[in-house]
């Protein structure tokens, strides 16, 4: 399920990016791929940076559905800059799907 947060994000992306209102179910549709997408290339960079251990680790973690906070934690002590490194993938993320949609 996707991030309330990352939802909420991708929805406004969505509605600013089409001047027109999207029938509902297309605009859930297009919200659902690029929250595949954005996922997709957010788990890319974490796992880049993992070692094999820190790697099964996390892959241990995401199995039993450990709490957000307890991952959050585990990636932060690996990866200290983790957070600006996302940060700055989904406003790329952000520019590349404007510069994508625009004519």
């Amino acid at each position: 399920m996707t991030d309330p947060r990352l939802y909420a994000f991708l929805k406004n992306l969505v509605r600013t990016v089409h001047a027109t209102v999207l029938p509902e179910a297309l605009e859930e549709k297009m919200i659902m791929d690029l929250s595949l997408q954005l996922e997709q290339r957010l788990e890319t960079i974490i796992t880049e940076q993992l070692s094999d251990n820190d790697a099964v680790e996390y892959a241990s973690l995401i199995q039993r559905e450990a709490p957000q906070n307890e991952v959050t934690t585990f990636l932060n002590s690996r990866i200290p800059d983790l957070s600006q490194q996302l940060q700055t993938a989904i406003k790329q993320f952000e520019q590349e799907y404007v510069e994508f949609t625009q004519p």
